[in-house]
Formats: structure tokens, C-alpha cells, sequence
């Protein structure tokens, strides 16, 4: 019975962050009133997260975008693993599974005039992914469950800290 109970709240748990995740990508921050025309960029220019080297308004929004970019995924890399059979549950099963569906919803967004198809997005929404499995392996070896959840907040900031670092030094090689 509290199997049953766990596997249906998984599920819920699942269902719920993805209609928060497609509130903001298709109604969320005014989209509703900013795109007039198809828009997608296929060209990867770089990975959009950076290390802010001077503060200017726009400069902070652009800054909290991509960083949001990769932290509102992280938890896909838990909940899709997660709410797999446990036989299936694999690192590349899950990576596959949350690839085609990211691209799906690039490609929705474009269509519906809601937003645009960007590779750059599927990149970091990606690492946000990758993050978010890694720190949940990690996280999974504590013996208590505030161990647990300590380990994979610590985890996180340590990967995200990663991310940002290590894009500031692939990025140059872009240009």
C-alpha cells in the first residue's frame, strides 16, 4: 500500500513541476505579447552562463535568465530517473527520455509563437539536467534522509559553481 502510495506521489510530484516548467515557457515573463514571427537559432555560439564582470541592469536580468536556464531544470534530472521502472531508471534512458522532450517543447514554443527554438537553451537546460542526476546519485549515499538532501543541495552548488566556471573557460574557444 505505501508503495503504491509513493509511486502515485512521484508521479504527482513529476506532473506538477512539469506544468510549472510550462507555465514559463510558454506564458510566463510576457510571452504571450512578445514574439510576432517564427524565431529559432540552431547555431550553438557557446554555453550561456558567465561569470557578471560588471553590474549594469540588463546585464543582471540577461544574468539571472541563463542562470535560471540551468537551475529550473536540475530537478528534471531527479524526477524523470525517479519515476522510471527501476530496471530502466539508466543514466542514458533518462538523458534520451528528457532530450526529446526539451526539444519537443523548443519546438512548441517556436510554433506557437510563444517563444523561439534556441540550440543554446537546449544546452543549458541540459547541463541543468546533468546537474540535477549527478547531484541526486551523489545525494542518494547519505544514511539519513537530511544527510541525503544536505548532500544533494552541496552537490548542486558545487556543479552549478562547476558549470559556470567551466563555461567561462570552454566559451573562448567559441569565438
Amino acid at each position: 500500500m505505501i508503495a503504491m502510495a509513493k509511486k502515485i506521489l512521484k508521479k504527482w510530484v513529476l506532473a506538477g513541476y512539469l506544468i510549472v516548467i510550462l507555465f514559463c515557457m510558454f506564458l510566463g515573463f510576457g510571452r504571450t505579447s512578445r514574439f510576432d514571427s517564427f524565431q529559432f537559432s540552431f547555431a550553438i555560439t557557446g554555453i550561456p552562463l558567465w561569470i557578471p564582470r560588471h553590474f549594469s541592469l540588463d546585464l543582471l536580468k540577461l544574468w539571472i535568465f541563463s542562470l535560471g536556464n540551468l537551475l529550473a531544470f536540475i530537478p528534471f534530472g531527479v524526477l524523470i530517473p525517479w519515476n522510471l521502472p527501476s530496471g530502466q531508471a539508466s543514466f542514458f534512458r533518462s538523458l534520451i527520455l528528457f532530450l526529446a522532450g526539451i526539444t519537443v517543447l523548443e519546438a512548441l514554443q517556436m510554433l506557437t509563437r510563444l517563444g523561439s527554438f534556441d540550440a543554446e537553451d537546449i544546452l543549458i537546460n541540459t547541463l541543468g539536467f546533468l546537474t540535477g542526476y549527478a547531484a541526486w546519485k551523489f545525494g542518494g549515499r547519505g544514511t539519513k534522509r537530511s544527510d541525503q538532501l544536505l548532500r544533494f543541495c552541496a552537490a548542486c552548488l558545487i556543479l552549478v559553481a562547476l558549470a559556470v566556471v567551466g563555461a567561462e573557460w570552454i566559451n573562448p574557444f567559441f569565438r
